[in-house]
């Protein structure tokens, strides 16, 4: 790489790291005033095992090649393996996110929503955006690669062409350039260039987000064409939500991980990040004290109620009840108002998150607002 294509390089790493390193609490109703964290101070792995979930053909229905999938009845289909692999895990026979990453060149992320996929891609994206050092202190391998972070959901929305209904051939390195241009418009040559002498690592987040079903195995049958036909040395990392995969998984061999959430080694180490990163920005000279503190009240809090420690093995979950407990607030000890807080959080959140103006987003299912007793009734076997 000449001279001139290593300072773009710097500065689209530069740039990405400052568009994904923090995360912003500020659009979650029960955070009054502005909560923002540092990914990589926050971030814990979820726990992971090898593989995928077993596929059951009793149960659910096949899929008929019109409208969307039933993702209750795929949610059920895979609530018996969930349940193995958790006891899997509680079994010791886990494996380390980084081992996975460093196990070959392609790896496909499973999990249930708020188990932390996404948050694993951004996290990779940062890391390599941060130089070879940090590549090998937190994964292990000596690699200097270029990060490119892709929403699928936007790459199957661009290959459709809305007039026509039809589909276009984007390349899924076409749109991978692009993604780069997007932060920094001169590292778009860059990019290409990444991506055909495998120099890249290439982090394509939410098959599942894709809603209709076609347009999802379109965007999956384009992803393991493209992994296929890359250059070898192209790393390739994918996540999706169990529910949403079956119908639109790679037919190769390309390896598995499924998460399966925190367990009480994880809270506890999220309870310290959390408390830490807090109490640093607070700028007090005892922030250590406090910090810790913080951590054994909330962790007090979590581990004292057996239906508020069952919610907390969901790393999305747990980060609310973190916000509600900085609040000051006492975490609700029925179960219904656990779900009544998280739902309100979650929805405010979205809001905010995906809208900029216009009425408040209202939780509906097939024109009815949704309540909290069918909220408690549809969580309560979680």
């Amino acid at each position: 790489m000449n001279s001139q294509n290593a300072a773009i390089a710097k500065e689209y790493r530069e740039r990405l790291i400052t568009q994904y390193r923090r995360v912003d609490f500020r659009g979650i109703m029960q955070v009054r005033h502005m909560v923002s964290f540092e990914i990589e101070e926050l971030y814990v792995p979820s726990r992971a095992v090898s593989g995928l979930p077993d596929y059951s053909p009793s149960v659910g229905r096949p899929y008929d090649g019109e409208g969307d999938d039933d993702a209750t009845s795929e949610s059920r289909m895979y609530s018996d393996e969930l349940d193995r692999l958790n006891r899997t895990i509680n079994d010791g026979e886990s494996i380390e996110l980084a081992a996975a990453f460093r196990g070959g060149r392609r790896l496909i992320v499973l999990g249930d929503p708020g188990t932390g996929k996404s948050t694993f891609a951004k996290w990779l994206a940062l890391t390599f955006a941060a130089g070879s050092e940090r590549v090998r202190e937190r994964l292990g391998v000596e690699e200097d690669r270029f990060p490119i972070l892709v929403s699928v959901a936007a790459y199957a929305n661009a290959f459709r062409d809305k007039d026509t209904d039809s589909l276009i051939p984007l390349t899924v390195e076409e749109f991978a350039a692009t993604c780069v241009a997007l932060i920094h418009p001169a590292a778009r040559k860059v990019a290409e260039h990444a991506l055909a002498s495998g120099a890249a690592l290439l982090l394509l987040d939410g098959l599942d987000e894709v809603l209709n079903v076609g347009d999802r195995i379109e965007a999956s049958r384009r992803i393991e064409t493209f992994a296929d036909n890359c250059h070898e040395d192209t790393r390739l990392v994918m996540t999706s939500r169990i529910a949403g995969y079956r119908l639109a998984s790679f037919a190769g061999k390309t390896p598995h991980v499924t998460l399966t959430g925190f367990g009480r080694e994880e809270v506890d180490q999220f309870a310290l990040n959390w408390a830490r990163s807090y109490e640093r920005q607070e700028g007090k000279d005892n922030w250590e004290t406090l910090a810790e503190e913080r951590a054994a009240s909330l962790t007090k809090a979590i581990h004292g109620t057996p239906q508020i420690e069952r919610l907390a093995s969901n790393p999305l979950l747990v980060t609310i009840l973190a916000l509600v407990h900085h609040q000051g607030a006492e975490l609700p000890r029925r179960r219904v108002d656990l779900y009544k807080v998280c739902v309100e959080a979650l929805a405010e959140h979205w809001q905010k998150g995906r809208q900029t103006a216009g009425p408040a987003v209202k939780l509906m299912l097939r024109g009815a607002p949704i309540d909290y007793r069918f909220v408690a009734d549809t969580l309560g076997p979680i």
